[in-house]
């Protein structure tokens, strides 16, 4: 019988793949910006392209952005689990696991 995640589990994870989608998009940034063939050429990418050029590289930093906001709220919502003020929770669903990762 397989174990099913804790809730700060499948934050924590939620919260690595959100670091992949973020790079991903760095990623697609980089290439947009990396103008190489036309320094060499001395063409010049055409208007219609360039606009969608820059719309997509608004795009992206709306994404990343929202990635953003996305990942802070689950470390909000780790800290619930895990209180900087190192207070016990009061609430009778918090979840306590022991060094052993008993409940």
């Amino acid at each position: 019988m397989s174990k099913l995640p804790t809730q700060q589990e499948i934050f924590t994870q939620a919260l690595k793949e959100l670091d992949t989608a973020r790079n991903g998009l760095s990623g697609a940034r980089d290439e947009l910006n990396s103008d190489w063939a036309g320094v060499e050429t001395g063409l010049t990418l055409p208007a219609a392209a360039g606009e969608h050029r820059r719309l997509a590289r608004a795009a992206i930093a709306t994404a990343k952005e929202q990635i953003d906001i996305a990942k802070s709220e689950l470390h909000n919502a780790l800290r619930v689990y895990a209180p900087e003020d190192d207070y016990v929770l009061d609430d009778p669903r918090a979840e306590i696991i022991d060094e052993q990762g008993g409940r």
